[in-house]
Formats: structure tokens, sequence, C-alpha cells
């Protein structure tokens, strides 16, 4: 049998990742043109031929190391491979190392898209892997770690939802909370759709950075990214949009159905005046009547300041041939009550059914352990829709010179932090 191992062509990566049981848009030429936008990133596409059959491929970033002059060799979301296949994964990473000591490498990182414990919505695990860190570890990488959040490159957990069952079957799986705010976002005169707005996508996602205390990537990063996926059909832009008018009909026609209850009951208890079920009703109309008036009051003040409506939420979905990732999403600070941010999770996630997508992956969360109140309300979002539970095994790294490597991996996350002080500082001012 004849191995070789080289660079392929983008087009050659692609067609290759669309038919792969491991298909993820990490692991596209676009991912990589849209990371070599940035600046700090290049990409380069390999391929492993057996008797001239690709069997395993990659999309590696490539970012130089300052100082000193090395750099480092990233697969996001691991290789394009069966691993399964042990002498497989094996042959892949003893041709990738000979050709990364190449081209000065001193390090591989990769964070492999593999179930190492999937869990149903009721946490009945249904499928695992447990010795997959030590497989990858007997073929030299050095593990590292089972955080609990998003400590590093890629997040180890996630959720994704199953689009191949049957629309009643998936909304079936949605918990309680979604079915009551979803009635809600109905109340508000909520409306979704696809819409062509980056402009707007990312004042949403500045109000929630900003709500949230986390960064945001500059406009153009979102831009670049929308732009050169749209353009083949694999990325989508969604809004949410509050209408006020349509809240303000719901609210007095509730109102003159209240009245109408409570005219009902004046005349019954002029008949039976000290019946207590009468007498109670009465008083839920007054308490309900008056909150009604006053939400109509604040609605009112919604409609003036926005008489076409307003968008509460927007998102972005990144797709491959088969399946889909809620990867970027945010919501306004007013009106969260109105639950635009379920109503448009939703719109997404039967707009990538109806396109015939194998799943949609929320893109990240935390572990369930996890009790840091930054991580855990989004964790708790994405768990209300039922979907499957997955742990990844982690990131991994391949040394090839280790003094230079033990220096850089202290000198950079005090780096990281350093810059992350200064933008929030610059941010305050």
């Amino acid at each position: 049998m004849t191995t070789t191992f080289k660079t392929i062509d983008d087009q050659t990566l692609n067609e290759f990742v669309f038919t792969h049981p491991k298909e993820h848009f990490m692991q596209t030429s676009y991912w990589g043109k849209i990371k070599s936008m940035q600046g700090a990133w290049n990409y380069v596409c390999v391929g492993l031929y057996e008797d001239q059959q690709l069997k395993g491929a990659a999309m590696l970033l490539l970012r130089k190391i300052p100082v000193f002059g090395s750099k480092i060799c990233y697969a996001p979301r691991g290789f394009m491979l069966d691993y399964t296949d042990l002498n497989l994964v094996k042959t892949f990473t003893e041709q990738l190392v000979k050709w990364s000591k190449k081209q000065n490498i001193c390090y591989i990182m990769c964070d492999p898209d593999v179930y190492y414990c999937a869990k149903d919505k009721n946490g009945n695990i249904i499928e695992e892997h447990p010795d997959f860190v030590k497989d990858m570890e007997k073929l030299g990488y050095v593990h590292q770690g089972f955080n609990q959040a998003f400590e590093k490159t890629q997040p180890r957990y996630t959720y994704r939802l199953d689009l191949t069952r049957p629309e009643t079957e998936i909304t079936s799986g949605f918990s309680k909370i979604i079915r009551t705010q979803m009635k809600n976002t109905q109340e508000y005169g909520i409306e979704c759709e696809i819409a062509d707005n980056i402009d707007l996508f990312y004042e949403i996602l500045s109000d929630t950075a900003a709500r949230n205390h986390f960064l945001e990537s500059p406009k153009k990063y979102y831009q670049d990214i929308y732009d050169l996926l749209k353009k083949d059909d694999l990325a989508r832009c969604y809004t949410a949009k509050y209408y006020p008018e349509r809240h303000l009909q719901y609210l007095n026609n509730k109102l003159n159905e209240l009245a109408k209850e409570d005219e009902q009951l004046i005349e019954k208890l002029k008949e039976y005046p000290n019946q207590k079920v009468s007498l109670n009703r009465r008083n839920q109309i007054a308490t309900q009547t008056e909150k009604l008036k006053k939400t109509i009051t604040k609605t009112e003040v919604m409609k003036a300041e926005y008489p076409d409506g307003i968008v509460l939420s927007s998102g972005i979905t990144i797709c491959t041939a088969h399946r889909a990732w809620l990867v970027y999403g945010g919501n306004r600070t007013i009106l969260r009550e109105a639950g635009a941010n379920y109503a448009i999770k939703q719109f997404e996630i039967f707009d990538d059914k109806q396109r015939g997508y194998e799943f949609v992956d929320f893109f990240g969360t935390c572990s369930d352990e996890c009790t840091d109140p930054a991580y855990t309300g989004i964790h708790d979002f994405k768990k209300k829709f039922g979907s499957t539970y997955i742990e990844f095994p982690g990131e991994f790294h391949y040394v090839l010179k280790p003094v230079m490597y033990q220096l850089w991996i202290k000198l950079y996350p005090w780096a990281l932090k350093t810059l992350r002080k200064l933008k929030n500082k610059a941010r305050k001012k």
C-alpha cells in the first residue's frame, strides 16, 4: 500500500469534509479563509492518501509565535478521519509530524469532534468513548485536561438537536418554560424572519456583550464571515422583531374580555350576592385589569418610540452540507420578558430542519457541574430545547519543540489576560 501525505486544494478538502461523518464547518477552507482575514492566522489544507484514495484530511491554521519565530499548527475540531481506526490516526499523526517539522512548527493543537460522552435529555448515556484520551496519549498527544467551562480554545460541551425526527417530536422535547415563552411571543406580536442585516445583528450583539460582560469581536469579523459563507448558502442571519401595535391589540382584546366577564359576574351576584367563587373571581379580574392597564401604558410608549417595531433578537447560523450551528446571537436588554430569544431559536431550528439538516448544534456550553454564573444562564437556556448533551474529550497538544513550548504556554495566558484587561478598561471609558 502506497501512503502519501501532501497539501491539497480547497475544493478537494471541502468535498471530502461535506461527505465525511465528522463533517464540521471549522474544518472547511471557508473557516481557514475567515481566520486568515483577521491577520493572525494563515491556513493550509493537507490530505493523507492510501493508494491514491483520500483517507484523512485537515484544514490547518498556522500562526507565528511572537519573538520565538516558530509556529502553532491548529486543527479546529480535529482531523477529518475515522478516529475508530487507530492505525489510520497513527499514520496521519506520523505524517503530520514529519510535515510540521519542515514547517518549523512548535506544537500541533487539536480538539476533536468525538463524543467522549453523549447523554439524552433525561441524562441517560447514549454514546461514550472513555478510552479516547488514552489512545491519543499513546500516539504522543498531551491532553490539556477536562475543563468545565470555556477555558480552552473551543468549548468542551455542547447541545445538539436531532432534526431527522418529526417536528411534533422535536417540540415535545422542549421544556414547559419554552412552550410558555412561545405563547408569550405570540401575545407580544413577535415575528421572526431571515434578514441580511449584519449592522443590526452587531448592534444587538454589542448590547448583549455589555450586559453580560463579554467582549465581542469587531463588526468586520462578523461581516466577513457572513459575506464569505452567504454566497455559497452556508450562513443565514435571522431577526425577531417586536410590533407594539400587535401587542396593543392583544392587550386591548384581553382587557375587553375581562370587562365582559366582570359584567357577567355582576349580574350573577345580583342573584347570588354572597357567592364566594364569583367574588374571588371579580377580585382576580380587578388585579389582572390593573396589571393590563399598566402594560398598555408601557406598550403605548413603545409604540410612540418604535411605531414600525423594533428587532429584539438576532442570530447567525453557519452550515455545512448536512449540519447547522447556531454560532452567534444576541438579545436586547429592553423587553427581555417578550421571549424573543426563544422565538428566534425555534425559528432557526425549524428553518434548519426544513433545509434537511441532520442536526443543529447550539455551539458550546459548560459542564453541568459548572457553577460560574457567567455560563450557567446560557447553559440552562440551551438545555431547555431537549437536545443531546455532548461532552468532547477536550484539547490535545503534540509538542515538537519542548523548551519553546513551555515558555510559550506560560507567557501566552498572561499576555491574553493583560489584553482583555486593557480592552475592558477602554470600553469603560
